[in-house]
């Protein structure tokens, strides 16, 4: 009955290095998150209560994952394809959160946090950044690709470094729209396209769980600057 926020401290270095076309970036942190949120999805009736709060437009959930500590690496490295569009690649080695297949999963958000175990991801990203010059067009078109099943990224959540990359596939683009001084922006968000980085579960009596660090969503707005 009473709200939790999710709150973290981070130690991060970051070494940052230009050479002519090219930007090399690398990191070192270290963080310490509690009240971890995490989006899981299940049917109807799946929880009775608890650290969870419910979306009221679809059959997922906010779950308090409890706390736990990350450490990683990233190196990037950015190559300038002109004026207007860049190519960065990016490796990471970061925290990851998992679940023992052996235990026994409940309805009960107070023991599917107990199952919850602190793990380990690599992940090789591709990002490319594009401006269209005379329609003003911005786009940003990423997938990352992970070697490991079983493990939901936790990621760097609070990274000063410009290095967050995002899991799945992802496209987004901004528009300045014309009549309105370049002040007013549309923009479309696809977030985890492929609906990747999933880690299903199943409770003892059938139900299936998926718990989801980056779900699958389609975001839109419009934005004005004064």
């Amino acid at each position: 009955g009473r709200p939790q926020i999710q709150r973290g401290v981070e130690y991060e270095a970051v070494y940052i290095r230009h050479s002519g076309s090219r930007t090399f970036k690398a990191s070192m942190y270290r963080q310490d998150i509690s009240n971890a949120a995490v989006t899981m999805a299940a049917g109807n009736g799946v929880l009775l209560g608890g650290d969870a709060l419910p979306d009221l437009f679809s059959n997922s959930w906010i779950l308090n994952a409890g706390t736990f500590q990350s450490t990683g690496i990233a190196l990037s490295a950015t190559q300038n394809l002109g004026d207007n569009a860049s190519a960065t690649i990016i490796y990471g080695d970061t925290g990851a959160l998992t679940v023992d297949p052996r235990a026994s999963v409940s309805r009960n958000p107070d023991d599917l946090r107990e199952i919850i175990r602190e793990g380990r991801r690599q992940s090789l990203t591709a990002q490319v950044k594009a401006t269209i010059p005379k329609a003003g067009t911005h786009l940003v078109a990423s997938y990352q690709f992970t070697g490991n099943n079983g493990t939901m990224m936790a990621g760097n959540l609070y990274s000063t470094a410009g290095m967050q990359p995002l899991e799945g596939m992802n496209v987004c683009i901004r528009q300045p729209l014309p009549g309105f001084g370049g002040r007013l922006t549309a923009t479309a968000d696809f977030r985890n396209i492929l609906a990747q980085g999933y880690l299903p579960l199943t409770t003892a009596d059938g139900q299936r769980i998926l718990l989801v660090q980056s779900p699958r969503s389609v975001r839109g707005g419009l934005s004005f600057t004064f």
